[in-house]
């Protein structure tokens, strides 16, 4: 009986010792560290609503393209617009030093009042010269060294034909965020 348990704790050790030695021959370990990165969070200050200004449309409709660098209006033909009424959307971002952002593009928006006209096209122009009157979907801006960046924002605005006299808005929604 003796021998019989001898026998089974050598084997039982023969099992255990086999076994530690297969599972450290498939094991390894590595030095690693976690680790992370905190930004302050980024900040849009709206300082201006884009304004398309004082509109005479054609009888047929028409187009008004504010520039978002110069501020300067263009139109189609047929339609005239009252010199210095507009004014493009002006806004402060703010964040973390040198952290590059993005603007995500607000899309169309249909301008309410007596009827309805569309707003498409939206472009942007920043104060650190990486857009100057691009799509806001390509503009890929950066904050500067003091964390700050000025955007301004235009638009095309479309008019359909025999738009109703009268004052139209509609708010919307712009958003920066980190890239």
């Amino acid at each position: 009986m003796l021998n019989r348990k001898i026998a089974i704790s050598l084997a039982a050790s023969a099992v255990f010792a086999v076994s530690g030695f297969s599972s450290n021959a498939f094991a390894d370990t590595a030095p690693t560290s976690a680790s992370v990165d905190i930004v302050s969070a980024i900040t849009l200050t709206k300082q201006a609503d884009p304004d398309f200004g004082v509109v005479v449309p054609a009888a047929t409709g028409g187009t008004v393209t504010l520039n978002s660098n110069t501020g300067a209006v263009s139109t189609s033909a047929g339609t005239t617009h009252q010199a210095n009424t507009q004014a493009v959307g002006d806004f402060d971002v703010g964040g973390t030093n040198s952290q590059a952002y993005a603007i995500t593009d607000p899309g169309p928006i249909t301008l309410d009042g007596i009827s309805t006209m569309d707003v498409t096209n939206w472009t942007v122009t920043n104060a650190n010269g990486h857009c100057n009157d691009v799509a806001v979907a390509s503009c890929a801006p950066s904050l500067d060294g003091t964390g700050n960046d000025t955007i301004t924002i235009g638009a095309r605005l479309n008019i359909p034909a025999g738009q109703a006299e009268g004052q139209y808005t509609q708010a919307f929604s712009l958003e920066v965020l980190y890239q």
